[in-house]
C-alpha cells in the first residue's frame, strides 16, 4: 500500500485534503479497527500517524531541497568502494563511511533517510557540527536539550562530517550519552567522515570510537569529487 504522496519530497507539510487512513483500505473503513468492543487503529491509519510525524520532525529540522533530492537511483558509483557503500546503506545496515570530500559519502547519507521517511520509519540527519552548536547554544541558555531526545530516540540517526570538530567539556558527554544509548537500545545509527576511526586526526573520544566501531560497518568510500560529476 503506497500512501506517499508527491508532496513527500518537500516532507515539511501536509496537504489540505490530508485524510489520517487510506479510503481505500480493504480492512477498514476510517482507519480504525473495531471487533465487538475492542478498538485498534488499522495499518493503513498507523502509516499515516507516522507520516504526519515525519512530516512534524522535518519542520523543525529541516533539510536542504538538494539533500532532499538524494536517491540511491541517482547515486552513480564510480569506484567498488562506492558501489559497496551503497549497498550496505540500501540494506538499511548502520555503517561508518569515510573517505575524501566528495566522494558521495552525504549523497548516501541523504539517500538512505529519504528512502527510510518514504517507508515510514522515523528517520533523521544531522550534521556533527550543528549538532554541536545547537548543543552549546541549548546549554548556554539553560534550555531544555530537546535534540538529545530526538537523537536517541529516532529509529535511524545519520551523522554527517562527524570529528570534523573537536566536541569539548559537556558536549562531548552528551553526544557519548547519543551513542552509547542508541547502541544499548540497538537503534542504527550511521556517521560519516573524512577520517578512519584509527586516525589521530579525527577528533572523538576514543570511547566514542569504540562504541561506533562496535555498532558500524566500517567503509572506506574513494573517488573523484562526486558533487563535479555532471
Amino acid at each position: 500500500m503506497k500512501l506517499i504522496t508527491a508532496n513527500m519530497k518537500s516532507r515539511s507539510y501536509l496537504d489540505d485534503d490530508f485524510l489520517d487512513y487510506d479510503p481505500d483500505c480493504p480492512e477498514c473503513r476510517d482507519g480504525w479497527i473495531r471487533k465487538g468492543e475492542r478498538v485498534g487503529r488499522c495499518l493503513c491509519g498507523k502509516k499515516k500517524d507516522t507520516y504526519r510525524r515525519i512530516i512534524e520532525l522535518n519542520k523543525i529540522y529541516p533539510i536542504a531541497d538538494r539533500l532532499r533530492e538524494k536517491s540511491f537511483e541517482n547515486f552513480k558509483p564510480k569506484t567498488d568502494s562506492q558501489k559497496q557503500a551503497m549497498e550496505l546503506m540500501q540494506s538499511g545496515k548502520a555503517c561508518y563511511l569515510f573517505g575524501p570530500w566528495g566522494s558521495g559519502k552525504t549523497h548516501l547519507l541523504s539517500a538512505t533517510m529519504n528512502k527510510l521517511q518514504d517507508e515510514y520509519i522515523m528517520a533523521l540527519l544531522i550534521s556533527a557540527p550543528w549538532l554541536f552548536e545547537k548543543i552549546r547554544r541549548d546549554l548556554f541558555n539553560n534550555w531544555e536539550i530537546e535534540v538529545l531526545e530526538t537523537a536517541c530516540k529516532i529509529e535511524y540517526l545519520c551523522i554527517d562530517d562527524i570529528g570534523k570538530e573537536k566536541p569539548t567539556g559537556l558536549i562531548e558527554e552528551k553526544l557519548f550519552m547519543i551513542v552509547d544509548r542508541r547502541l544499548n537500545e540497538g537503534k542504527r545509527t550511521s556517521f560519516s567522515s573524512n577520517f578512519p576511526l584509527d586516525d589521530e586526526r579525527l577528533n572523538l573520544d576514543n570511547a566514542i570510537k569504540s562504541r561506533i566501531h562496535e555498532a558500524c560497518e566500517i567503509i572506506f568510500v574513494n573517488g573523484s569529487d562526486y558533487r563535479k560529476i555532471k
